[in-house]
This record gives C-alpha cells, structure tokens and sequence, in this order.
C-alpha cells in the first residue's frame, strides 16, 4: 500500500474473559465430546479454564469456536449455546444489562462494562428516526472465521434485552455479517433462527445488528436484577481499574476512547478529556509530553480502522464512514486518500 510514512501499531483482535470459551467447552462436554484435544491445538488446557476472569486472545477464542461447530457437526453451535445457557454465566455484564431500566439503559450498561469482559469489537447504537440499530462488530478483519461468535452474541444480546423487555420482545429484525445457510442446513436455520429471534433473519449486511423501535428502546421496566446488580457492579468497577492501570500511558486511554466512541458520539479533546477527568489543556500538555497529539492519535485511529473495516468486502463505504465519525462516504475518501495515498476503493480491490 502507499503510504504517507504513518508509524502506527495495527489493532489487536482483542482479549476475551475465559469464562466464555468455557461455555463453549461445557457445551461439548454435554454433547459427550471429549475437548482436551481440541484445547491442545491451540495450546491450551483445561487449567486455562479455571479462572474464569483470566484473558485469552480473541482471535484464539474465535478459532475454537469455529472448531468446536466442526468438531460437534453443527453449523448451528453458537446460535444453540446462546439458548442453553443460564444468562447469569456469562457474568457481571449480563447481570448489570438484566438490572437495566430499559433497552436504552441496557446498552449503555453493555457499552461501558463489555470492554471489561472482551476487547477488540465494538458496539454501537444507532439512532435512525423511529428505529434502533444496535451494532456488533469485531474489529480484527484479519480473523475470517466468525459465524459462531456473531450468532451466539447476537442471539445472547436478544435474551439479554428480552429479559428486560418482557418474553415476547422480539425485534424488527436481525442482521448477520456472513452468507445464509445453504443446502440441509437452509430449513434448520430458519426453524432455529424465528426461535432465537422472533422476526426476519437477513444475511450478508455489512454489520451484524439488532434492529428494533424507538418506542421499545426508550420504554421502561421494573427490574428483578438490582439486588444481583449490588453484588456485580462492584466488581466491574475494580474491572475497569485495572483495564485502565494496564493502560499505562495517556496516549493508550486517549486511542481506547476514541475506537470505542467514533460513529457513535462527538469524539473531539473537549470530550475525551471529560471522560478522562481532565481539561482540554491538561489533556494537550500530556500528549505533548509523550510526544504525541490529540489530533495525531484520532487520525492512527481512524486510519486502522478504517483499514480494517475497508479489508472486509461486506462493508459499505457508507457505513464505514458513518463508523467513523464521517457525515458521508466523499469525506471519508478525502481523508484516506490524504494519509494513505490511495482512495478507499482502491485500497479495498488491493487486497480482495
């Protein structure tokens, strides 16, 4: 590619708590599947499991998964796991999202505690006149294989927000990343999907989502989760202590924030530096003191990014910019064909 001598690093595909691969290693265990094997190819063993507030890379977590649907012959694992398991497993996140007021207190509690269970994706709520998108994404384009993830946090994220809505909820519709099944598979899925999800199922979008109505998003709901709420919220909180002290400088919170909340809020040094607890200039006069700038850091993060989203040829240019922070798709290539040399379309047919 050209480029315009950025030194940057590239995105991590993230970390994952252990207690969702143990989820999935119970799941064959149920089905009478011996796992060690399976945990041995990719280096792992069973005391691996035992914490389960220990980290594994993502992209590990993602290639055991796509295994394990091989190793169980059912394409279909991560869209059932959702529906088997107890949501209070998946941990404190769940618990805070189940205590939520409404569908938008849940997302807010998701979005400010889910970076403390699992990094390296991004979720969004998009707000479209009278409907709501909530975005899943996972940011490493580099890891191809993600059907069972995708199907398994959508289909969770549904019970999670049916648990505060009521058990009839269901959403407009969902939206998934990957191809529909094909074949033997096709009538499977559609029975198993209306289960999951209770509405139209659509295939190869460029995010995977959730849609629903404003009216549902913004109504409310007694919760039968705030005393669970008092015992797990104090625990997310010292979570997200340490996730910010293993950030040990200004310039790793300052990038966190922005991949967090570009598309999503005004992401400018007056508001990074409010949710860092600075002002604009003691924020400046960091940087500058790690030889960086608020500017510099939003362009490095916007570039990978939007590398990486461009590297996915589902991705609409459109909605890539929108990600962004963009009001269109002509702004976006403006601005990347500024940092990199190329526009955008011919950075993405580079490396179809």
């Amino acid at each position: 590619m050209a480029g315009r001598g950025l030194e940057r690093k590239k995105l991590q595909s993230g970390k994952i708590r252990t207690i969702g691969l143990s989820l999935v290693i119970e799941a064959l265990t149920a089905r009478n599947l011996s796992t060690e094997g399976l945990l041995a190819r990719f280096d792992l063993r069973p005391e691996n499991l035992r914490d389960p507030l220990a980290e594994i890379e993502l992209r590990i977590f993602m290639a055991v998964f796509e295994a394990a649907a091989l190793m169980a012959h059912d394409r279909f694992l991560g869209l059932r796991l959702a529906g088997e398991i107890q949501l209070e497993q998946f941990g404190p996140p769940a618990i805070m999202i189940l205590a939520a007021s409404s569908l938008r207190a849940a997302t807010i509690a998701w979005r400010r505690y889910g970076i403390t269970w699992q990094s390296g994706t991004r979720f969004d709520v998009i707000e479209r006149g009278d409907v709501v998108e909530c975005q899943y994404q996972l940011l490493d384009a580099n890891i191809r294989a993600r059907r069972q993830d995708a199907e398994f946090s959508v289909a969770l994220t549904c019970r999670m927000f049916r648990g505060v809505m009521g058990g009839q909820w269901a959403p407009i519709e969902v939206h998934f990343e990957h191809p529909a099944p094909e074949g033997a598979d096709s009538a499977l899925g559609r029975r198993l999907y209306h289960r999951a999800f209770h509405c139209p199922v659509l295939f190869g979008a460029p995010t995977n989502r959730i849609v629903m109505s404003k009216a549902d998003f913004d109504s409310r709901h007694r919760s039968t989760y705030q005393f669970q709420a008092l015992y797990a919220e104090p625990l997310l909180h010292q979570l997200e202590r340490d996730h910010r002290h293993a950030e040990a400088t200004i310039d790793s919170r300052v990038g966190r924030l922005v991949r967090e909340r570009l598309g999503h809020e005004t992401v400018d040094i007056h508001s990074v530096s409010g949710w860092l607890g600075m002002s604009p200039r003691s924020l400046q006069r960091a940087l500058t003191e790690e030889g960086t700038s608020f500017r510099e850091i939003l362009r490095k993060c916007r570039v990978d990014l939007a590398e990486t989203m461009l590297a996915d040829p589902a991705r609409d240019l459109i909605q890539v910019a929108l990600n962004l922070g963009y009001a269109d798709g002509a702004v976006l290539s403006r601005a990347f064909k500024n940092w990199t040399g190329v526009p955008p379309r011919r950075f993405r047919r580079s490396h179809d």
